[in-house]
């Protein structure tokens, strides 16, 4: 106990409670410089495997913290230099690692990156479709029935993950 005179956010036992390590994580938010080298951290080491697979991600809004299980994000976008999580339900949440750095840590067998601008989730992908032009767009899970387009550089190695 005397380690929280020493700036420490919380005590957790495993198992792990979702909602207490989420109070732990927007008072580590709301702690001056300490939130984002600690969350980035986080990340990484959640998977207990030097941050490759994860099981989970985190989204920052204000001094809000989410956590995100990665089978409930159909996919990851960037626009304008912003990466988001897209989730089933539709909504997006902003994540503060790039699509290039969370491309090294996320699973192979469950992402892929089917264009400079997305990676999906292929456990959420319930169709592939083809288009007059010759390219190809991903219908995805969710509640929206989100259609991505596949690069053409891409589209082989997509088919391939598929089967």
């Amino acid at each position: 106990l005397d380690a929280f005179e020493y700036f420490s956010v919380d005590y957790l036992v495993k198992p792990i409670d979702e909602e207490r390590l989420n109070t732990a994580l927007d008072k580590l938010s709301r702690m001056n410089g300490l939130a984002t080298p600690v969350i980035s951290g986080l990340n990484k080491k959640l998977s207990g495997n030097d941050g490759y697979p994860i099981s989970r991600i985190y989204s920052r809004t204000g001094s809000k913290l989410r956590v995100l299980r990665l089978e409930e994000i159909t996919h990851f976008f960037s626009e304008d230099k912003v990466s988001f999580a897209a989730t089933i339900d539709g909504s997006n949440h902003p994540v503060e690692e790039s699509l290039s750095s969370l491309e090294k840590v996320l699973n192979p067998s469950q992402f892929f990156r089917i264009h400079r601008s997305s990676i999906v989730n292929l456990d959420l992908v319930s169709e592939v479709q083809g288009r007059f032009s010759g390219g190809i767009k991903v219908l995805l899970e969710d509640v929206h029935g989100t259609r991505l387009a596949v690069a053409r550089s891409r589209v082989k190695q997509l088919k391939e993950r598929l089967v």
